[in-house]
């Protein structure tokens, strides 16, 4: 029983102690913020059944769902104060327009303003709207209207040849316009803030199969950029990419522009962002940045779409850093100040509305530990351990060299098996499997595994250093715990399962992202 005990209780409290760390470093990273000066993900006690529609406001925050508009005043600290809620039902996923106590929407092709619990028609034949904080655009077909929402005052701004698809509204009263060229095709036009209308400066396909939304755009330093969405659909498979337009303001409508396609990298593990939607220029950090959503590349993030900010990089390329830190599906974020954002995590049955803030309070407030993050931490380590599997299996060859010289010796040589104490051929046999996880660790140890790993075990060079730790260990273990009375099958044998348990224990985890 002693002897057994020595066998493999040496090496399975290794391995305890080692899964054990893994679990605190999940505990640790559990407190950690999405990035440097931003708070963990807060919830701000608001949940919806029915999607939202959010606008902001009047400096307050306004969403639509369930036949009301409910309005909020959401502080620094990242307070939520609940104000009087508004009985109109927003149809749809159409923008609206309130201050609180009038509201102006879209409804059965008719725009309409609810006051004082009085509805009024303000305009029939109505295709569409589109709104800010201080305006309200709607068009008839081809022609597109402005109005002013305190006094309700319309005037028309421009008729088109071609039937108005949607606009979006620019910060100093000029915006994109796009109609429709034909039944397969959007293309785009500027109206500056004199309302004088470019010709068309983009050609898009749009149709069944081809979506394009999310347009925004910025005009900087003379400059017209243009970002927007290209969803598409081919043999069941629906792609998303990112688009930009970038040309002087006074040679828009010149000529068409050709877009560039946009790559968004994720700075914590250097990958491509994948199916970014939810475009927006926005000033965060008090720099103009794109605020968007992506497909999560953390543990424990399944199919989770989270939220990024993203700022250009010299190669023309946008490093994208992760703001949130849910775990579900991520829509509308909005920024409400260049410090804080909201936006709502649906997690398959409620819409829970959530921040974040540079605010120090809060970012102090976020960094405990709660029954959700505990949770979290667990399940990510459990996670992890069947991750873990997956580098034992695909590192089985390790044992292939060494096992086939021992079979060899057996057939041939079969007197080394017989000498007393550990033979030659065991010392060879093993310093050849030592020599396999070389061809193994460092394509095995990638982008992923230097997001994931803890300090420790993902410094420069730290491949090698691991596996001469793991070798000095296993050489502890194969000394103390190896029995006497074993030949070199099963002294080899007893070594390499022990190098290949401590391998997938400590660096096993953080090698392969399978959820």
């Amino acid at each position: 029983m002693k002897e057994k005990l020595k066998v493999w209780g040496i090496p399975m409290t290794m391995v305890i102690l080692i899964i054990g760390g893994m679990f605190l470093h999940q505990l640790l990273k559990v407190k950690e913020p999405p990035q440097k000066d931003w708070s963990r993900s807060v919830f701000l006690d608001q949940s919806f059944k029915d999607r939202p529609q959010l606008f902001s406001g009047s400096g307050d925050l306004f969403i639509s769902s369930g036949g009301k508009i409910q309005g909020l005043t959401v502080k620094e600290g990242l307070q939520v104060e609940e104000k009087q809620a508004l009985d109109v039902d927003v149809s749809g996923s159409n923008p609206y327009w309130t201050d609180g106590k009038k509201v102006i929407y879209y409804e059965d092709a008719k725009l309409l303003s609810h006051e004082g619990g009085k509805v009024s028609i303000l305009s029939e034949g109505v295709t569409g709207i589109e709104t800010n904080t201080s305006n309200v655009y709607y068009w008839t077909g081809g022609t597109l209207y402005e109005m002013d929402p305190l006094t309700m005052d319309a005037g028309e701004i421009h008729s088109f040849k071609q039937e108005i698809d949607q606009v979006t509204i620019g910060k100093d009263g000029d915006a994109l316009v796009q109609t429709k060229a034909d039944d397969t095709h959007v293309q785009f036009h500027y109206i500056d803030r004199e309302q004088r209308v470019s010709a068309p400066f983009l050609l898009l396909e749009k149709n069944s199969s081809k979506q394009v939304e999310n347009a925004t755009y910025e005009i900087a330093d003379g400059q017209l950029t243009l970002f927007y969405s290209e969803t598409a659909r081919s043999q069941g498979q629906l792609t998303t990419a990112t688009y930009k337009v970038k040309l002087p303001v006074d040679e828009v409508g010149d000529e068409l522009q050709k877009a560039e396609k946009v790559r968004f990298v994720n700075a914590d593990n250097g990958l491509d962002l994948e199916s970014p939607g939810d475009i927006q220029l926005a000033e965060i950090d008090g720099e103009a940045t794109l605020l968007l959503t992506a497909e999560g590349q953390e543990i424990g993030d399944f199919n989770a779409i989270a939220l990024y900010k993203a700022v250009p990089n010299e190669d023309g390329s946008y490093q994208a850093l992760r703001l949130n830190t849910t775990r579900h599906l991520t829509q509308s974020p909005l920024p409400l100040s260049d410090n804080k954002v909201v936006w709502f995590n649906y997690n398959g049955g409620t819409y829970e509305l959530y921040g974040t803030s540079q605010n120090d309070e809060v970012i102090k407030s976020s960094l405990h530990w709660t029954k959700a993050s505990v949770k979290e931490a667990l399940l990510n380590g459990t996670l992890m351990l069947f991750s873990s599997l997956v580098t034992g299996l695909t590192s089985f060859y390790w044992v292939l060299p060494s096992l086939f010289i021992l079979i060899l010796l057996n057939i041939f040589k079969p007197n080394v098996f017989e000498r007393e104490g550990i033979s030659m051929a065991e010392y060879v046999t093993i310093l050849i499997f030592l020599i396999m996880p070389f061809t193994y660790t460092g394509k095995a140890m990638g982008d992923y595994y230097y997001q994931v790993a803890p300090d420790i075990l993902s410094f420069s060079g730290s491949g090698y250093a691991v596996m001469i730790l793991i070798s000095l260990l296993t050489a502890l273990v194969w000394k103390f715990g190896r029995n006497e009375e074993w030949g070199p099958f099963a002294g080899v044998f007893y070594f390499m399962g022990t190098y290949i348990l401590l391998y997938i224990s400590l660096i096993g985890p953080y090698m392969f992202n399978l959820f």
